[in-house]
C-alpha cells in the first residue's frame, strides 16, 4: 500500500472514531426520577400526562420491588 493511501485510510479511521465517540454524548439525555408509583400502568400514566403537561420531553419506568415503578424523565 502506497504512502498516499495510507496516509488516506488513517484519516478516515480516525474521523470514524471521533464521531463514534462523540455523538452518544451529543446526543445522550439525561434521565431524573421523578417518583415511584404504585405500578406500571399508574407510571405509565404519569409519563403521558408529563409529557401532556410539558413538563418532560420524555419518559421511561424501571421496576423495583413489590411491583412498584420508579419513573424517570427526561426534561
Amino acid at each position: 500500500m502506497c504512502s498516499t493511501m495510507r496516509k488516506i485510510l488513517m484519516a478516515a479511521v480516525l474521523a470514524g472514531a471521533a464521531l463514534a465517540v462523540g455523538a452518544p454524548s451529543a446526543s445522550a439525555a439525561e434521565s431524573y426520577p421523578a417518583g415511584v408509583y404504585p405500578n406500571g400502568p399508574a407510571a405509565e400514566a404519569a409519563c403521558a400526562q408529563g409529557i401532556q403537561q410539558g413538563r418532560w420531553k420524555a419518559c421511561s419506568y424501571t421496576f423495583v420491588a413489590g411491583g412498584q415503578a420508579v419513573l424517570w424523565v427526561v426534561v
